[in-house]
C-alpha cells in the first residue's frame, strides 16, 4: 500500500530537519512519505540479529554499522532511513546523518510490515 505524500510541495533535507522528532519520514524526489508505525517484533528481532552479525564482521575495520532510524541523504531532496546500513567512509558519517550512499543497505521485507497500514515499502 503506497502512503500519500505529506504535501504536494517539494521538500528538502532542511525542511525535514525542522519537523517534529516524534514523526518518521523519508524524502523521495522531494516528496515526504510517512514511515509505517513501529515494525512487528519479528522484524525487529531479525534486524537486531543481522546488526549483531554485521558488527562482528566489521569490528576490526573502518566500517560502522547503523540501525534505523538513521538518516541517509542521497541528495537535498532524497533522504531515507534503511533498516540497517554500513558506512565504510568516515567522511560520510556526520553528527546528524550519513552523507551519500552507504557501502551496504539492508531493507527487511516481511509480509507483516507490508500489510501494516501506512507502509509503502513493497518488494
Amino acid at each position: 500500500m503506497t502512503d500519500l505524500p505529506k504535501h504536494t510541495e517539494h521538500f528538502s533535507y532542511a525542511d525535514y530537519a525542522d519537523w517534529p522528532d516524534d514523526e518518521r519520514w523519508e524524502l523521495i524526489d522531494g516528496e515526504a512519505y510517512a514511515m509505517s508505525p513501529a515494525p512487528p517484533v519479528r522484524h525487529q528481532s531479525l534486524s537486531h540479529n543481522l546488526s549483531f552479525q554485521l558488527e562482528l564482521h566489521f569490528k576490526r575495520g573502518p566500517c560502522r554499522v547503523f540501525t534505523a532510524p538513521t538518516d541517509v541523504t542521497l541528495s537535498d531532496s532524497d533522504m531515507l532511513q534503511p533498516d540497517l546500513l554500513v558506512a565504510c567512509d568516515p567522511k560520510q558519517i556526520t553528527p546528524r546523518f550519513i552523507d551519500g550512499p552507504p557501502s551496504l543497505v539492508i531493507a527487511i521485507q516481511s509480509l507483516e510490515l507490508r500489510e501494516m497500514p501506512g507502509s509503502y515499502r513493497t518488494p
